[in-house]
This record gives structure tokens, C-alpha cells and sequence, in this order.
């Protein structure tokens, strides 16, 4: 699952800050999941000047009818901000444990990949 924004953004370790906190502030309202641990800053490659922070959360699975630990990843730069979770499945046997750096190396590529350049402008250089 992913989610991603774009506008202004002052001040990008703030959000993603702010966005961390919110979503553990609705873990504890009963909103489904809890945010499991503290955010670790993360920079993998191709990140490119984004602040970006990961942390595990323990959600329901549906579909194995238990809990299961997910990693969620956050990053915000000046002009774009989101985030994604990622579990990873093996057929029938259920769920596979994906490292942070793992999952941080994976929203960084969706955030390249998510990026538009600006008429007659290099995404990457922009952002």
C-alpha cells in the first residue's frame, strides 16, 4: 500500500514527523494496527536529499486471520511527501519478514519512479 502528495512542504522532517505520530496516535484510538518500536532514520540509494523514516507495525491479516508485523516507511522533501507499508507473501505459508532496509530501498524506488519532471526539467535533480 502507498500513498503520496504533493505541494509545498516547509519543512520535510517535520511531516514526516507529524505524519508518524498521527499514525500512531490512531493505532491508539483503535484505528487498526500499532506502530511497533521508534522511527529510524533511513537514506538508501536514490533517495536524493528526501528525509525518510521507518518503523514496524503490527496489523491484522485479514486474510491468515492473525496479526502480522509490516514495516512503513515515511519520506517528505520539499515539494513531495507519502509513504507505503509492504508485507511480503509466500503463497499459502503466509507472510515474510521484510527488513526496514529492505522496505527503504523499495519506497525510495517508488518515490523515483512517482516523480514527474517538471517541463524541460530532470525529476531526480528537481526534487
Amino acid at each position: 500500500m502507498s500513498v503520496g502528495l504533493w505541494g509545498e512542504v516547509d519543512n520535510p522532517e517535520a511531516t514526516v514527523d507529524a505524519l508518524l505520530a498521527y499514525a500512531a496516535e490512531q493505532a491508539t484510538a483503535g484505528e487498526g494496527g500499532r506502530l511497533l518500536d521508534s522511527p529510524q532514520a533511513v537514506n538508501p540509494s536514490g533517495l536524493n536529499g528526501a528525509t525518510m523514516k521507518c518503523q514496524y507495525a503490527e496489523v491484522e491479516d485479514a486474510n491468515l486471520g492473525q496479526d502480522v508485523e509490516v514495516p512503513l516507511c515515511v519520506w517528505a522533501d520539499n515539494s513531495t511527501m507519502g509513504f507505503a507499508a509492504f508485507q511480503k507473501q509466500a503463497g499459502l505459508t503466509g507472510p515474510l519478514d521484510m527488513s526496514i532496509d529492505e522496505a527503504a530501498a523499495a519506497t525510495a524506488q517508488l518515490r523515483s519512479d512517482a516523480l514527474v519532471a517538471p517541463s524541460g526539467g530532470d525529476s531526480e535533480s528537481d526534487s
